[in-house]
């Protein structure tokens, strides 16, 4: 009777261990589901998502497993297909589509389609999906002899590579910086526009190659200039003041060899006393300044900056951040 009773709770023991994972993963596909019944896409998807990961590879699963681990990945892919109706700014949206993309890609490639036609149904929605998204391709192109370092970023987007001569990447449309750098050299910055469904070319040059240009090229021309009108007003208020002192001495002149004077001649030499006083004045007055403005350009030429040679086109350059935020790894999908 004892060994009976064993056999017994053996019995129920060996079920519930063959039966629960089972169990359980019916109540979090429940629980995924309330989500998104309860329009929670995102956070159905990123569920659902979870229960596909936990499962082993499609090599170790049943046929049971394989239409339940398909199931999860497509559940997944359609809520965040759901989700993209919440999104306002297209580079969400496609960023969402990207994902379930991405999930009905493994639903492929892990061969979870028991039927023919369940696997042409998933490729349906593939080419529905990407070309909402409209991918467009990005070609940079390097003219050096050595192979610089690459970073692209964008929404959800941080890529680094090697440029050797060409590379090709497929993006979601929107907006990148780039910025490349090479060996010894300030890094190269460039901000473009990438439109749905089109090719977008960028080339890339070492800076040390090409015709060289500088950024600022003319300010020291400027400087030049402002030297030239302070040396000609200084040199024009030198000739007033000489002018002003040679008719002083003439009004002296005839002062002292003059006996008695006219009123005509007194009025006479009295105007040409002021004529001199002013000149004398004036010409004081653009000595100061010529000399102030001159010496103001000779130190603009001496100490102006010199602006870093760039390669052909000037190009915008900024320091090369090679350490950037991660993506959020709220997905399994973008750990």
């Amino acid at each position: 009777m004892i060994r009976l009773f064993v056999w017994v709770v053996w019995l129920f023991v060996g079920a519930y261990f063959l039966i629960s994972p089972v169990v359980w993963a019916e109540e979090d596909s429940k629980a995924c589901s309330r989500l998104f019944q309860q329009k929670e896409a995102l956070r159905a998807a990123d569920c659902f998502s979870r229960l596909a990961e936990k499962m082993p590879a499609s090599v170790q699963l049943d046929a049971l497993q394989k239409r339940q681990k398909g199931l999860y990945l497509q559940y997944a892919a359609k809520a965040y297909v759901a989700h993209t109706k919440e999104e306002p700014l297209a580079q969400k949206q496609s960023f969402f589509y990207e994902k379930a993309v991405l999930l009905l890609r493994r639903y492929l490639d892990e061969k979870l389609c028991l039927q023919a036609y369940q696997c042409r149904s998933i490729q349906g929605l593939l080419y529905e999906y990407e070309k909402r998204i409209g991918y467009a391709t990005l070609v940079l192109l390097d003219d050096s002899p050595t192979s610089p370092q690459v970073e692209v970023l964008g929404y959800q987007v941080d890529r680094r590579f090697m440029l050797n001569k060409k590379h090709t990447e497929k993006l979601r449309p929107g907006t990148y910086t780039l910025r490349v750098l090479y060996a010894g050299a300030v890094p190269i910055e460039r901000v473009i526009l990438l439109k749905r469904e089109t090719d977008h070319a960028e080339r890339f040059s070492s800076p040390s190659q090409g015709p060289a240009k500088t950024a600022a090229s003319s300010a020291p021309w400027v400087a030049w200039l402002v030297f030239g009108v302070g040396a000609a007003s200084l040199a024009g208020g030198i000739a007033l003041v000489g002018a002003s002192l040679a008719t002083d001495s003439d009004v002296a002149a005839k002062l002292e060899n003059a006996g008695d004077l006219t009123v005509a001649q007194s009025r006479e030499i009295g105007n040409t006393y002021a004529t001199a006083r002013g000149l004398n004045t004036g010409g004081w007055v653009a000595v100061g300044v010529g000399a102030a403005v001159a010496v103001g350009g000779i130190l603009w030429v001496v100490l102006a900056p010199k602006s870093p040679k760039v390669s052909g086109v000037a190009q915008k350059q900024r320091p090369f951040e090679m350490e950037r935020a991660r993506i959020s790894d709220s997905s399994i999908l973008f750990p």
